[in-house]
């Protein structure tokens, strides 16, 4: 089961890798208008193959995405938001892939914003990643959309839900998206 990063509303945790690095944690408060032209990349490593005297030693699983918190006024712009998993090193013994990350982003404003949000599993690698979540709050209504994709990848991994913590107005189940609640 994929998923880290925290609750799905509240992503503030950090992820490790076991080869590849995880993703950071990353919060941001824009007291007004948030323009993102660019990218904000909080996602996992690929993992790496180690060699000794000539030979293959190891290969290392994706790290999992981190996450991004974004609590703004107003967003606008194209860019992109993400906190995906990272690939796995391939060769001879194909190593797994990082689950995807946790995205949230709360703004007041979103007439302008035709960006991306993102939380994927990482796609390479012996077993692929596992589900990320996206959330997408306009703070004057209700509790938001929580949006559950995988980028068409088919995976044996949903995403995580964990309690109450993640209450939300619309659930989206999109582009081979699964879910696990507990």
């Amino acid at each position: 089961v994929g998923s880290g990063g925290g609750a799905a509303v509240s992503p503030t945790c950090a992820q490790s890798g076991n080869g590849g690095g995880g993703g950071c944690a990353c919060r941001l408060k824009v007291v007004s208008l948030a323009s993102i032209g660019g990218t904000i990349d909080m996602s996992g490593t690929s993992g790496i193959t180690t060699w000794s005297c000539g030979a293959q030693y190891t290969n290392g699983g994706g790290g999992a995405g981190g996450s991004v918190w974004l609590d703004c006024g107003e967003i606008a712009g194209s860019g992109v938001i993400r906190a995906n998993g990272g690939d796995g090193a391939t060769t001879s013994y194909p190593a797994g892939a990082g689950s995807g990350g946790r995205v949230a982003v709360y703004a007041s404003v979103t007439d302008y914003w035709t960006g991306s949000l993102q939380a994927y599993g990482g796609t390479v690698g012996g077993q692929l990643g596992g589900i990320g979540t996206v959330y997408f709050k306009n703070k004057f209504f209700g509790y938001g959309r929580l949006t559950i994709s995988n980028n068409a990848v088919v995976t044996p991994r949903p995403a995580l839900i964990i309690g109450r913590s993640d209450e939300c107005d619309e659930l989206q189940l999109v582009r081979n998206g699964m879910l696990t609640i507990t």
